[in-house]
C-alpha cells in the first residue's frame, strides 16, 4: 500500500503518532511533497488539539500581568468569584469532575507572588523553545519540510496566505502545537485580506490568537465579528470564555442563549450553560441543565458524573450509584470513580460493597491521598476507630497538608479525651486550610477551647469559622453564646 494512503488511514482513525512517523519517513524521502507536508501537520495537531469547550489554566505571568480589573464586591450571580459569607455547601463543585479554568483565580494584577508562583504554570504554551522542538516527535526535532515551512515562528505569512488550504493547516499548526499565537495571528490577518468568502473562519481564529495572547477585548469583538457572518459552535463557546475570562458570567450565557435557541439540542451548547450556571453556584439550574445534557447524550460522561454527584451530595446515593454503575460500564474506570461508589455504597447501607469498590480504588490509584481519607471515613461510621485513625495518618503520609484528615484525626482524639493532641490537629489543619472554604477545622477548635475555658481564643476562631461559612447554625450558635458570655450586644 502506498505509504502517503497509509498514513491518511492513520490519520482518520486518530492514530496521529503513525501518521506523522510515515510523513516524516515520506519527508525524507521527498522534501517538496507538500501534501504529505500538510498531513503531517495536521497529524501534529491532532496530537496536542485540546477541547474547545475548555479553559486553559493560567500560569504566573497570565496573573501577574492581567490588567483587566472587575468589582471587588460583585453581586451575587453576576460574578463567577466566591464570596466569603455563602453557604457552606453551595461553593462546592457540584461533582468532582476537574475541568481546567474552574478553580478561582486573583482577578487583578496585584497578586501575591508567592501564591501565584505555587500554582501551576500555564499548560497553554511552552516556558522554553525547547518544548515545542520535543513535541514534534522526532529524535532530532523537527524535520527539514517543517523548519522550512515554520522557521521557529518565523512564518511569511502573505506568501503562505494566498494558499488558503495550506494557510488553514498552518494557522492551526501554529495555534496549537508550536503555541505562536503572534504568528498565527500575523497568517490570520494576512489571510483576511486575501480572502472574504470564508472570512468568518479567519476571525474566529484571529479571536482565539487574541485570547490566548490575554487580549480579551480584541478577541471579543474578532470573534463577534465572527458569529455575525455565520454562527457557529465553536465561536459561540470561544467567545463565552472571553466573557468568563472578563469575568462577566451573564454575558456568556445571553451569547450560550442566543445560539441555543437556533439550535436547542446541541449538547456542547447546553453543557457550557450548566458549566456556567455552576460557576455563579446555581446549583439548582447546573443540575437541571445537566439532566438535559443526559437526555441529549446518554452517554455524557462530564453530565453523567454530576449527576451522580448532585444526588449523591442531595441525600439521594441510590440514585448516584446508577449514574456511577453506568460510568463503570461505559469503561470510565479510575481511582475516582472506584471511590465515590464505595461512599454511595456505604451510604446505601451496602457495607460489604463499598469496602470492595474502596479497595478497588486502592489498587489504581498512585498514592492519592482522598482515597485512604474516605476510607478512613467509611471506618468512623463502621464505628472502627483504629482503622480510622490508622487511615487518616496514611493519608497525611501521603500529603501533611491534608487539613481534612487533620481535622478528623481532632475528632478521634476528642473522643479518647486527649484535648491537646485534638487542639494540636485542628492548628494545623486550620493553617492549611487559611485559604480553602474548610470552617469545621476553625469550629472544632472553638469548640474544645470553649470547654477548657480559653474563651478569647474560642472567640476568635468562630468568628472565623463564621466568615467562611456564615450559615453554618452551630458555629453562629456558639458565637452568640461566647458574646452573651463577654456581654456583647
Amino acid at each position: 500500500m502506498d505509504p502517503f494512503w497509509l498514513a491518511l488511514s492513520h490519520f482518520k482513525r486518530r492514530d496521529y503518532e503513525r501518521c506523522a512517523s510515515l510523513c516524516e519517513g515520506l519527508l525524507k524521502q521527498q522534501p517538496g511533497d507538500q501534501a504529505a507536508l500538510l498531513l503531517q501537520c495536521r497529524a501534529r495537531t491532532g496530537q496536542n488539539v485540546e477541547d474547545d469547550t475548555e479553559l486553559e489554566e493560567e500560569g504566573v505571568a497570565d496573573l501577574m500581568l492581567d490588567e483587566n480589573a472587575v468589582s471587588t464586591k460583585p453581586r451575587p450571580g453576576t460574578s463567577t468569584r466566591p464570596t466569603t459569607s455563602s453557604a457552606g455547601g453551595v461553593d462546592r463543585p457540584v461533582s468532582g469532575y476537574l475541568r481546567p479554568g474552574t478553580a478561582s483565580r486573583p482577578i487583578t494584577a496585584k497578586a501575591d507572588v508567592a501564591a501565584a508562583l505555587a500554582r501551576p504554570t500555564s499548560t497553554a504554551r511552552p516556558i522554553t523553545s525547547l518544548g515545542r522542538e520535543l513535541r514534534l516527535g522526532t529524535a532530532s526535532g523537527a524535520s527539514q519540510a517543517l523548519d522550512g515551512l515554520f522557521n521557529r515562528g518565523r512564518v511569511d505569512a502573505t506568501t503562505m496566505a494566498k494558499n488558503q488550504a495550506a494557510a488553514k493547516v498552518g494557522c492551526d499548526y501554529l495555534l496549537r502545537h508550536e503555541r505562536n499565537p503572534t504568528a498565527a495571528l500575523d497568517l490570520c490577518t494576512a489571510a483576511l485580506l486575501e480572502e472574504t468568502r470564508t472570512s468568518w473562519w479567519w476571525k474566529y481564529r484571529q479571536g482565539r490568537c487574541y485570547y490566548q495572547l490575554g487580549l480579551y477585548r480584541d478577541a471579543e469583538n474578532a470573534l463577534s465579528a465572527s458569529i455575525r457572518e455565520q454562527r457557529m459552535v465553536p465561536a459561540v463557546l470561544e467567545l463565552a470564555k472571553v466573557y468568563l475570562r472578563l469575568d462577566q458570567p451573564t454575558a456568556a450565557l445571553a451569547v450560550l442563549h442566543a445560539a441555543l435557541a437556533e439550535s436547542p439540542d446541541n449538547v456542547r451548547l447546553t453543557m457550557w450553560v450548566a458549566r456556567v450556571h455552576e460557576l455563579v453556584r446555581s446549583v439548582e439550574l447546573s443540575v437541571g441543565t445537566y439532566k438535559k445534557v443526559v437526555e441529549l447524550d446518554a452517554s455524557h460522561v462530564e453530565g453523567l458524573a454530576c449527576l451522580a454527584a448532585s444526588n449523591f451530595y442531595a441525600g439521594y446515593p441510590e440514585i448516584g450509584l446508577r449514574f456511577y454503575r453506568r460510568l463503570l460500564q461505559m469503561g470510565v474506570a479510575g481511582p475516582e470513580i472506584w471511590t465515590d461508589v464505595g461512599l454511595c455504597c456505604f451510604y446505601s447501607s451496602q457495607f460489604d460493597m463499598a469496602l470492595g469498590c474502596l479497595t478497588r480504588a486502592l489498587q489504581l490509584a498512585d498514592d492519592n491521598p482522598d482515597v485512604w481519607y474516605n476510607i478512613g471515613h467509611v471506618a468512623i461510621g463502621l464505628g472502627d476507630k483504629d482503622f480510622a485513625s490508622q487511615a487518616f495518618n496514611i493519608a497525611l503520609s501521603l500529603d501533611n497538608t491534608h487539613a481534612e484528615s487533620l481535622t478528623n484525626l481532632g475528632v478521634l482524639a476528642i473522643r479518647d479525651h486527649d484535648a491537646a493532641s485534638a487542639l494540636a490537629c485542628f492548628a494545623s489543619a486550620q493553617n492549611h486550610a487559611a485559604d480553602s472554604s474548610l470552617f469545621q477545622p476553625f469550629f472544632n477548635g472553638a469548640l474544645v477551647a470553649r470547654k477548657l475555658g480559653n474563651l478569647k481564643d474560642a472567640c476568635t476562631l468562630v468568628s472565623k469559622s463564621c466568615e467562611i461559612n456564615a450559615d453554618h447554625p452551630d458555629s453562629n450558635d456558639l458565637k452568640k453564646e461566647l458574646l452573651r458570655i463577654f456581654h456583647i450586644t
